[in-house]
């Protein structure tokens, strides 16, 4: 028997094993933790983790804090089979995050790729126009891989081996490149060899590279890892404004309302004075939160400018987003 909970954070609603009342799941989409709010209803509104356990909990039933958080799997939509978004038994990555959904969305598309790209290759060693196509339609599957995983994460695994990343990005398209201006008999057969088989080869390893990073927890690895890279080049151009600032400049007040970017990400002024206090024209203890109106304030002394550069500065310690408020 299985039961239809809602995700509290993005809406999206699971289908779970029918469980006793306060058994943990986590949501595959926002990796939100779930408490079961009833054993039976259908589709019924979870309450997030950090909620009070239902008051009429089963005395069965074990206490939340020992029960396993098991990983729900979300719907799947009209005309699916019923069985497919079901992951009671699916197998995690790192004890975590559900290694299905990756396989579903990605290794298998790739896989079948770089078979396809495989027969192109091997064709191509019999016809150069042929080893040609397997290099393009390769270039053109890294592209897509590229616009699937967002570029960021791109670029992080390029940080983290640079090798690989100039391999998966130059190498086929030096290949392309002499397949098509190098015609002589010497270099004829090297040529197709290259562009044949080395498109087939860079497939697999672009799957390989980039199969930790395409699920919640390489994608937060990933983007934290660009974050703390930014974070000296904007604490610098923070003092550089502030060489700038006359001793004498006027009070300011910047004022923005805040949008939440992570389910588990809380912006408090205790952690914003953290982030800010350490700068000269920064008024400490003058950061305040409107919860109601969703609203942050803080003063400080200088041009525009500054007020802006703090909020990059906290979005890239939070990444809680900070956007201007009109006559603020």
């Amino acid at each position: 028997m299985t039961t239809n909970i809602r995700c509290p954070e993005c809406g999206t609603v699971l289908r779970v094993p029918s469980s006793p009342a306060g058994t943990m799941f986590r949501c595959p989409k926002c990796s939100q933790p779930i408490r079961m709010s009833t054993a039976s209803s259908n589709a019924a509104a979870a309450t997030p983790a950090t909620a009070a356990p239902p008051a009429a909990a089963p005395s069965a039933a074990a206490p939340a804090a020992s029960v396993p958080p098991v990983f729900a799997g979300a719907v799947p939509p009209q005309g699916a089979s019923p069985t497919a978004g079901s992951s009671s038994a699916a197998p995690t990555v790192g004890g975590d995050v559900p290694l299905r959904p990756f396989l579903i969305r990605f290794a298998i598309v790739l896989g079948g790729v770089t078979v396809l790209l495989l027969a192109l290759g091997l064709a191509g060693l019999a016809s150069e126009p042929v080893a040609i196509a397997a290099t393009v339609a390769m270039i053109v599957a890294m592209v897509a891989c590229l616009m699937t995983g967002q570029v960021w994460m791109a670029i992080a695994a390029i940080r983290q081996n640079a090798l690989l990343g100039v391999a998966i990005f130059f190498v086929p398209l030096v290949g392309l490149v002499l397949g098509m201006i190098q015609k002589g008999r010497i270099l004829c057969g090297a040529i197709i060899y290259i562009s044949a088989l080395v498109p087939a080869v860079l497939g697999l390893l672009f799957i390989g590279l980039y199969q930790s990073r395409h699920t919640s927890q390489g994608r937060a690895a990933a983007r934290t890892a660009g974050l703390e890279d930014d974070r000296p080049g904007l604490e610098a151009m923070i003092r550089n404004t502030e060489k700038t600032v006359a001793a004498d400049a006027p009070l300011t007040t910047a004022k923005f309302r805040y949008v939440q970017i992570g389910p588990n990400l809380r912006l408090t002024a205790a952690k914003a004075e953290s982030i800010l206090s350490p700068f000269e024209y920064y008024v400490k203890g003058s950061f305040q939160i409107d919860e109601q109106a969703k609203t942050v304030q803080f003063d400080y002394r200088g041009p525009p400018r500054l007020a802006t550069q703090y909020r990059l500065l906290l979005y890239n310690r939070t990444q809680v987003m900070l956007i201007e408020v009109p006559g603020g």
